[in-house]
């Protein structure tokens, strides 16, 4: 499970008997992987700000917006958004940097997904929570999403019956915990 929202939350769920065990991880804090020349130009932007390019700094909200800078000190351009929200809407309606932004942001989120879906043998599907997806509604590229999910060479192939499932319940975070306390009172 990942939940990009304003970071990147990330958990292993495993049935377990009857029941589902959950263990929380620190998924998002692995090391971005740039698949290209630009994302390389990107995270390298990244990582002399923050010291470090997480799959974090890229797959969430606060991806969006360290991108967007990102992007902005490559092409010599002057940040003029300064939200999450902005940007993506900018994106949503045609600028071209919010655009890029999107895409790049998309293809974090699916590189970051196939990295830890490997990682963790997952065979029963990657399952997106968090705020960015909805927020973004039909603007977001799902196809998008699952070519860069697909795109770790020969294991494309063993990640191709992975399904990738939207978590579309209005109170997830609420639900499971409700869930939690009710199996462990």
């Amino acid at each position: 499970a990942l939940g990009p929202g304003t970071g990147l939350g990330s958990a292993v769920i495993v049935p377990c008997g009857t029941r589902w065990q959950v263990f929380a991880s620190e998924g998002g804090h692995i090391s971005f992987a740039p698949q290209t020349a630009r994302q390389q130009a990107i995270a390298e932007q990244i990582s002399q700000r923050f010291g470090h390019c997480s799959a974090e700094r890229l797959a969430s909200g606060m991806g969006i917006e360290a991108i967007y800078r990102a992007i902005q000190a490559i092409d010599g351009g002057e940040p003029v958004l300064t939200t999450a929200e902005a940007i993506a809407r900018a994106g949503m309606n045609g600028d071209r940097v919010g655009r890029e932004v999107l895409e790049h942001m998309t293809d974090a989120l699916g590189n970051v997904a196939g990295d830890l879906a490997l990682a963790t043998g997952t065979r029963g599907g990657v399952y997106l929570g968090g705020g960015v997806i909805p927020t973004l509604g039909a603007a977001f590229d799902w196809q998008r999403l699952r070519r860069a999910f697909l795109a770790k060479g020969r294991f494309g192939a063993y990640l191709a019956p992975v399904p990738m499932i939207a978590i579309n319940h209005p109170s997830a975070a609420l639900l499971g915990l409700s869930a939690y306390l009710q199996a462990n009172g």
